[in-house]
């Protein structure tokens, strides 16, 4: 078994990380149980290896958010690691990276509000179609140029039979037939082109 370390609520308390109203709670509801306290006079004093292992096994571990640890004859409570705070530099160098000003306060608070205004403005006009999402214009203009290639493709076969009408040389035909199809590749291409950019 062992050995006793009796310390007031409040030494418990500042010891855990809690404090002393959280102790006298978790007595008052067992968690830490009546074998772990003793009365000091008109004071409670509790077991501080007993009470932290009573703790450990009394406490839901839905509601726990720290464990609690002892070392030695001290019980610590373990903190979660911090990131490390940015200086001010480190922060000033990010809002320039970001291509970015140091706001004051109000100036900050103006751009706050005009973000929110903005953002709730294109909220309203994606609700009511007038903006549509990127996707969305996106697959439309892809469905135009597929059309519009296919139409594009038909000129030749239509222009064909009304041009050899008109001409009657085979071989200023070909001419003419070759230039039309140079003139819809060309077209094609450019649209190819602007369609990746």
């Amino acid at each position: 078994m062992s050995k006793k370390d009796w310390v007031s609520i409040p030494e418990f308390a500042k010891r855990i990380g809690k404090t002393p109203q959280y102790i006298r709670k978790l007595v008052k509801s067992g968690k830490i149980e009546k074998s772990a306290t003793r009365p000091r006079g008109k004071r409670v004093e509790i077991d501080i290896n007993q009470a932290v292992e009573q703790l450990e096994n009394n406490t839901s571990y839905v509601n726990k958010k720290q464990p609690v640890k002892q070392i030695g004859n001290e019980t610590k409570k373990t903190k979660p690691k911090r990131k490390k705070e940015p200086t001010p530099e480190e922060q000033q160098e990010t809002i320039e990276a970001a291509g970015l000003k140091m706001l004051n306060l109000t100036e900050a608070q103006t751009l706050k509000a005009n973000y929110d205004a903005a953002l709730k403005k294109l909220e309203y006009e994606a609700k009511r179609r007038d903006l549509l999402p990127a996707g969305e214009v996106e697959k439309q203009v892809s469905d135009m140029v597929i059309t519009a290639r296919g139409k594009i493709l038909a000129i030749k076969g239509l222009l064909a039979p009304l041009l050899k009408e008109f001409i009657e040389d085979p071989e200023n035909f070909g001419l003419v037939m070759d230039n039309v199809e140079t003139a819809l590749r060309d077209t094609l291409t450019e649209m190819a082109d602007s369609a990746k950019q």
